[in-house]
């Protein structure tokens, strides 16, 4: 089971990672969107209320470059993972 069936599931495992990180990250900026008193999505809420085309700009953004970020370090985990086994 530890030699055969996890070493080949891994991968797998990695890309569901990815998946479920980058639809949880849409979430909770979602949820912020809808009922928060703080965060990114809060402040692009108040940003709109105030016609700061700026915040909401930035807002966006950041949200982008977090969701990036987040990507990146996932790919690079499961590079590392797939170069320990040899793929």
């Amino acid at each position: 089971m530890t030699e055969v069936l996890l070493p080949a599931a891994v991968p797998s495992i990695v890309a569901g990672l990815r998946i479920s990180a980058g639809l949880g990250w849409q979430s909770l900026v979602g949820a912020e969107l809808i009922v928060a008193s703080s965060g990114v999505g809060y402040l692009m809420v108040k940003g709109q209320a105030a016609v700061s085309t700026a915040t909401v700009m930035s807002g966006m953004v950041a949200i982008g470059v977090v969701g990036l970020l987040i990507d990146v370090a996932l790919r690079r985990v499961q590079q590392v993972i797939e170069k320990r086994r040899g793929i």
